[in-house]
């Protein structure tokens, strides 16, 4: 009966199919939309995610270039650093022809910057031929003296150190004082003895020469301040290192003889 049903071609069949087709679509219509339209949301939100992971390996990836770059800045900073200070000292070096000199570069692996004690601890000792009384530069600078050494290790007392001392003379007139250093902020050196000759503001103060382990010509600063007249027989002057040797990372340690004379001032010592 049902196949006959089927099979006969009836009126209200057609008309009750034509109006569940009519009832049916806008409802099936709304659903493909909202299918289309979470397909298209689903889609967009992959691609988003995807982007986002993008995003963040691309800021990974800009991250470690940055880094890189600042490694590969402070090396070429270190290098034109390191590069001045052999260049001014090898200058000085050629004003000293014929002397027995080495150089022994170091780096500084530590430091004590109290308010009296101003002092490095470098990366160069007694196996490297280091000693106590070596003098520590900075292009043609002198900033310190080597005061205490390990195999490995060495302390370089700085020029502004409270206890530091050094045989000095006035470029300008010849005049021999001791170069002492302070306690103040301002790393002002005390330049004491000079009684010969008054001392004007931009004179350069080098080393005398009359240590035999510290070469001659050596710059240890620039005047600064100096009384116009002696006070207890002396002038007082201030004197300035040329270097800022609160931010030195890397000098030169000088081995320089003076061949007879060092032995024979060890045997007048004695």
């Amino acid at each position: 009966m049902c196949a006959l049903s089927v099979a006969q071609s009836r009126v209200w069949q057609s008309v009750l199919r034509g109006a569940t087709h009519t009832l049916v679509r806008p409802p099936q219509a709304l659903l493909a939309d909202s299918h289309n339209g979470l397909q298209r949301l689903f889609g967009r939100l992959r691609e988003m995610w995807r982007a986002t992971d993008e995003v963040g390996r691309l800021r990974d990836e800009n991250r470690a270039l940055l880094e890189a770059l600042a490694r590969l800045d402070a090396e070429a900073h270190d290098s034109s650093v390191r590069l001045r200070s052999f260049a001014a000292f090898d200058e000085f070096r050629q004003t000293l022809p014929g002397q027995p000199l080495r150089v022994v570069p170091a780096q500084v692996m530590g430091a004590d910057a109290s308010a009296w004690r101003h002092s490095l601890i470098v990366n160069r000792g007694s196996a490297h031929g280091l000693r106590v009384g070596v003098p520590a530069v900075w292009g043609g600078s002198i900033i310190g003296l080597v005061t205490a050494v390990r195999p490995t290790a060495a302390t370089v007392r700085l020029l502004t150190d409270g206890r530091a001392g050094l045989k000095v003379r006035v470029a300008r007139t010849g005049d021999v004082g001791v170069l002492r250093g302070g306690s103040s902020r301002d790393a002002l050196l005390h330049l004491k003895w000079l009684h010969l000759h008054p001392v004007a503001p931009g004179d350069l103060i080098v080393t005398a020469g009359l240590d035999p382990a510290i070469p001659p010509g050596l710059v240890a600063g620039s005047v600064v301040q100096s009384s116009k007249a002696r006070e207890h027989l002396f002038y007082d002057v201030r004197v300035r290192p040329l270097i800022d040797l609160d931010r030195v990372t890397e000098l030169l340690l000088i081995l320089y003889t003076s061949g007879d004379a060092e032995t024979l001032l060890q045997e007048e010592a004695k």
